[in-house]
């Protein structure tokens, strides 16, 4: 009901709607319409009412609902079943155990207000306080394992793209392969997740998870701090989640479907333009042992090009090891 009443609502956003028209066009009673615009009320939409004009949606930037989060992202495969929740243990956690239910559609999106148990790369936690954004995807492509990473290189350059261009921070770049930063601090992780088909040695499915940081990390540990940013740390103000939330899904849904379609070359182009740490001093924790090495490119499946100090190159797969910034 709540969902219908808001559709209804922002559809017409720009003037009022008479609780009896809403009760007429939903089958509904002016009660239960009272009850539903209170519902929105309480979820964070600022709705006005008039007499004898009935109620405008003013303001949604501090709802945290489906429905809105489905309105936000009209005209993409994701506005499907968006699903928001106020806590997960992990969003990537609950849509990896969707992913085996094949009655769960493809684009299927969980967000979260908090997470009491975010994962990282290589089993690592990820802190997530309540004042961040957190959602993951499901996505069910027939992609070979060679292409698997460049789901991850999408997200990071649908993330890159929107933080400059509808946010203007200037200074954000990415860390190959998984994070966005802004200067030397890290302020988004990305962790995808997959299934694979063993008869077709293809991915059955993946999960692509993303946390970004918004308020202040004053609140984070001693540990933390010193390797942390935000939106609010870099002098922007509070976002709307759930606005954030569609510009991130749609800049990627575009970037996906590129690589769905052959257009890898591309992406990988603009990915490239994205990495900040490109000719930066590395120190590369690989399972045979950790060396420092030199920055140098990426190759055609989205792998990290490095030079040792030997003169040695390396290429870097994502999940073999990890890199600090020297």
């Amino acid at each position: 009901m709540n969902e219908q009443i808001f559709s209804l609502l922002y559809a017409h956003r720009d003037g009022f709607l008479s609780g009896q028209k809403i009760a007429g066009q939903l089958g509904l009673s002016r009660t239960a319409v009272w009850k539903g615009i209170t519902s929105l009320k309480e979820a964070g939409a600022v709705i006005e009412s008039q007499p004898n004009r009935g109620y405008r949606l003013a303001d949604c930037s501090g709802l945290f609902d489906a429905a809105y989060l489905k309105e936000l992202l009209a005209g993409t495969s994701f506005a499907v079943n968006p699903q928001v929740f106020g806590s997960l243990p992990s969003t990537n956690t609950y849509l990896r155990d969707k992913g085996y239910n094949e009655d769960v559609p493809d684009f299927t999106v969980a967000v979260a207000g908090t997470q009491t148990g975010g994962r990282g790369r290589m089993g690592r936690s990820f802190h997530s306080p309540a004042d961040g954004l957190y959602f993951s995807v499901l996505l069910r492509p027939r992609l070979p394992l060679s292409q698997v990473q460049m789901i991850t290189v999408a997200a990071a350059v649908a993330l890159y793209e929107t933080l400059r261009e509808d946010y203007g921070l200037e200074n954000a770049g990415v860390k190959w392969v998984n994070d966005v930063y802004a200067g030397r601090k890290k302020l988004c992780g990305i962790l995808t997740e997959g299934s694979i088909d063993a008869e077709t040695g293809t991915l059955h499915f993946a999960v692509m998870g993303m946390g970004v940081n918004l308020g202040s990390t004053a609140a984070f540990s001693e540990e933390l701090r010193p390797i942390v940013t935000s939106l609010a740390d870099e002098g922007r103000p509070e976002p709307d989640r759930l606005l954030l939330c569609s510009r991130i899904l749609r800049r990627f849904e575009a970037l996906y479907r590129l690589l769905l379609n052959g257009g890898q070359k591309e992406l990988l182009l603009r990915y490239k333009q994205a990495l900040f740490m490109l000719g930066e001093r590395v120190r590369v924790l690989a399972p045979a042992g950790a060396y420092e090495a030199q920055a140098v490119d990426i190759d055609p499946q989205g792998g990290l090009i490095v030079v040792d100090d030997e003169g040695a190159q390396h290429v870097l797969k994502s999940g073999e090891i990890s890199l600090k910034l020297l």
